[in-house]
This record gives C-alpha cells, structure tokens and sequence, in this order.
C-alpha cells in the first residue's frame, strides 16, 4: 500500500499546477477560490458579467482540484463556467478516497444556484465532466441523482472500485451506505520497474462479482458522453465504455450515449492536461505507464472537445417518464412491442423533455406522410397547456375551406381529426388539378372516417 501511495502522489504531482491567484493562469478568464459551507474548489469563468451555463469538474486519483481546474480552464475558455470541486486531499476533507458521500456534491449545485451569475443548463440540470476516478464519480453521480447531467466521463470506468489505500472499504457512499464495489481479486506487483495496471483491471472485470457493482448509467437523466484512449495502459477504459454503451443498446436508447474511443491514445487525455504523460518516472526509479504518446493523445483531446462542448451548452432533455404521469412498466411494454414492428426509432416526449425512446432518434430518415405526426406533437404541446380544446368541432371554431366543409365533416372535433385515418380526400389550397385526378377514388364514407386539412 506504501508504494501505491507514492504512485498516487507522483501521478499529483505530474498534474499539477500554479495555486489560485498565482501566475499561470490565462488573463482572460477569472479564476477564483472557493470554500463555503464545507464545499471546496476552484471556480473557473470568461470574464463577463453575462449569465453562464454552469458545469462541475472532478478530478481522479490525484486528489485535489489540480487536474480539474486545467479542464475547466479549457471549458471556461468555450463559455462555459466551470466549478472543479475537490472531495478528498484537501483541508477540512478526507484525506484519501474513501467513503466519499455523494450528497457531498448537491453544494455544488447549491453553490451554482445562490450564485447571481451562474445558472443550470436549459435542462435545468447541472453537468458533470470527470475523468478516471472523477469519471466513475460523475457517472455515480447522475445515476443516484437527476439533478446531474449531462455526464462526461474520461478514461471511465463502467464499474464502482473500491477505497484507495483500503480496499476493504467502499470508494464511495449514499443515503448513509457504501455503494457496491468491485473488490481487487488481483493482486497487482507494485514493486515491478514499470507498473501496468490494465491486466489488473482486466482480470477483476472477469470475476464473478463483477456484475454486483457495475454501474447502471442508463439511470441518468440526460446524454452520456465517453472518452477513451484504446492504449490506456492504468485501467481499460476503451473496454469499460463499451460495456456502458452497451447497457443503453440494451434499453434500445442508444442515441442517449456518445462514446469516442481513440486509437494510440493513454488514460491521461482529459481536456487541459499535459499530451506528454504517457508515463511517470517515480523518484524509487519506478515508472507508472499510463500509455499513449503526445501525438494520439492531443488528437483525442482536439476531437472530444467540441463533442463535449456541444454535450454541456446544448443538452438533450430527459426526464423520468413517471414525473410526467407515465407508466414505466408500459413504457417497457411499449419498447418491446416497437421492436416487432421493424420499427427504427420513436421518441415521446412530454414539456419539451424525452420520457422514452427507441432506437437511435438521432439517426436521419426519409419519411413520408410525416406532417400529420408532427401536427400530433405540436398539437399536444398546446392542449396541455389549455390553449386548444380536443373536443371542440370545426363548426364551432370556424374552420372551413376553398371548397366548403360539408355539415357532417364540420362536426368533426379536433380529437377525432388527429385520431383519423387517410381515406378522404379533400381539395387543399395547393392541390392541383393534375394531382387530384390521380387520386384513386375513395371509397364510400363512414361516419369515423374524417378530412385530414393540411
């Protein structure tokens, strides 16, 4: 434990940078301390008195703000706020990571919400940018709690681990309980001339108790963005978000997920951080190897960026169907029967924020008769709202057209017009002649059977 302990703190080292209000840091940003009611971290924004889009930052293993602050430096740098927030190794902290409380984390966004400046995102959430450790944190994070989210996690994890230095306890806790662990089966060689961590990694995935504490991202309310070096030589990152997209590809909400893996790319690759630490010289002569080389590295950093970006400043909104009067257990129904319909993707969606879907919604189609559906969306957004009365009739709200209404279509209601099938057809103000004489005749019509006005 010694040696891992000396490993830990040269990787804090390697990270580290210039203390707040010292020279360092870019002149353009504002850079400032924070330390209220138990919360402790670095506050980083553009120099502006506009309203700013708020995101939290936390760092991995090193402990403190150190690596957390060089991302939200790049992020403030995009217009974002950026608060790194320290949860151990630091004053009035714990000292190592173990046993960290989750609800530690609701300051911060107590903070961001006193805060005249800073505000949630248009999801009324907060978003969570961690990387390794900090990146299991933040996916922990919004899967425990739906004010976080998006979630951005680098060189992730797919699995809660255990304490450092005591591997006996629990990393982390909620509600007054540790959170399940994968316990280390392993038993890494920390006193090799080049230490590896991947193959320990990777023989502790394999266990049976594996599954007990792996991480249920598709629990968080929002879009999950993944980043990870495929030459990450700590821990298998690449591998573990794969077994997170996996997780949304079997709820068949695969657009939720965003993973971008990188080919020559090491575990050190988060936004700010030194492209050139692919491995770190320990003062015993050891050598941490964390993979990657400057080249790769910077390349991921380059490309995840306005991936990242765009995730934080223009979110998705989620929301959890039963907070608006959905029935998960029909919406599950209802995902099963979908799938035998051959269809690619659906999307339900209540006050502006997703409660289901299916597929990927993000993916382009070409589709035809689409209005009618779009009208049905639009229409429900107004009839919640009291705007528009689904049983009032065409008589009563004056609608006709070019060519008259007959008395029996203007008793048609608004309900039974978005709940109608195609089978009559009406001239329509851009119809022309050509058009209307290859219409094929409808049949006689039945009393349910209503104009669609488009």
């Amino acid at each position: 434990m010694q040696m891992k302990a000396k490993i830990l703190a040269s990787l804090l080292a390697a990270l580290a940078l210039s203390g707040c209000n010292e020279p360092g840091y870019p002149e353009h940003l504002q850079v400032s301390k924070v330390d209220h009611e138990g919360l402790q971290g670095v506050l980083v924004t553009p120099k502006t008195e506009a309203p700013l889009t708020t995101v939290i930052v936390v760092g991995g293993s090193d402990g403190g703000v150190q690596s957390a602050v060089a991302t939200a430096q790049v992020l403030a740098d995009q217009g974002l706020a950026a608060l790194a927030v320290g949860y151990f190794g630091m004053p009035r902290l714990p000292a190592q990571l173990s046993e960290i409380p989750l609800e530690y984390f609701s300051a911060a966004v107590d903070y961001i919400d006193a805060s005249p400046q800073l505000q949630r995102n248009q999801c009324q959430q907060v978003g969570v940018v961690g990387s390794s450790r900090g990146a299991e944190l933040a996916l922990l994070l919004g899967s425990h709690n739906s004010d976080f989210a998006p979630v951005v996690g680098i060189a992730p994890s797919s699995h809660s681990w255990g304490a450092i230095g005591d591997s006996s306890k629990a990393a982390w806790t909620y509600a007054g309980r540790p959170l399940a662990y994968l316990q280390r089966h392993s038993q890494p060689d920390y006193e090799v001339d080049r230490f590896i961590g991947r193959p320990y990694f990777v023989e502790d995935l394999q266990h049976s108790d594996a599954a007990q504490a792996e991480i249920d991202a598709t629990k968080i309310t929002g879009e999950v963005v993944l980043v990870a070096g495929e030459d990450d030589q700590l821990w298998p990152a690449a591998e573990m978000a794969e077994t997170l997209l996996q997780q949304f590809a079997d709820a068949n909400e695969q657009s939720r997920i965003t993973v971008l893996t990188y080919a020559g790319a090491g575990h050190v690759i988060a936004p700010g951080t030194p492209v050139n630490l692919s491995e770190v010289e320990l003062p015993s002569g050891q050598t941490l190897v964390l993979g990657g080389n400057a080249k790769a590295n910077r390349s991921a950093q380059e490309h995840a960026l306005p991936h990242i970006v765009a995730t934080l400043k223009d979110p998705v909104c989620r929301a959890q169907p039963q907070a608006h009067g959905f029935d998960p257990e029909q919406l599950s129904a209802l995902s099963d029967f979908v799938a035998t319909t051959g269809t690619s993707s659906m999307v339900l969606m209540s006050d502006s924020k997703i409660v289901f879907e299916y597929g990927d919604i993000h993916e382009a189609h070409t589709i035809h008769s689409f209005r009618k559906a779009m009208l049905n969306s639009l229409y429900g957004i107004y009839v919640e709202r009291g705007v528009i009365d689904l049983d009032a009739t065409l008589a009563e709200l004056g609608i006709d057209d070019l060519s008259p209404l007959s008395e029996l279509e203007k008793t048609a209601t608004v309900r039974q017009l978005l709940q109608s099938r195609s089978g009559i057809y009406h001239p329509a103000a851009a119809t022309s002649a050509g058009m209307l004489a290859q219409l094929p005749r409808a049949s006689e019509p039945v009393s349910w059977q209503y104009v669609c006005l488009q």
